[in-house]
């Protein structure tokens, strides 16, 4: 499953983060904390965190593969 979670950087969403990855989910990340996605656990690969930035544009830190081919 393809998940995209909001406040991905701490509390409730961090814990929701981590037990989607242990269920081998894929997950993008979103938080405006962008300290706090780069703590999230690196036990999958296919995870993307990405913070938005104050003009509203995301920016993105991927390790996820290119799947759009």
């Amino acid at each position: 499953m393809n998940v995209l979670l909001t406040g991905a950087a701490a509390g409730i969403g961090r814990a929701t983060v981590e037990q989607l990855l242990v269920k081998d989910h894929e997950v993008v990340a979103v938080d405006i904390g962008e300290a706090g996605l780069g703590e999230l656990p690196e036990e999958s690969k296919r995870s993307t965190r990405t913070s938005p930035t104050r003009d509203g544009y995301a920016r993105s830190s991927s390790t996820a593969p290119d799947t759009t081919n």
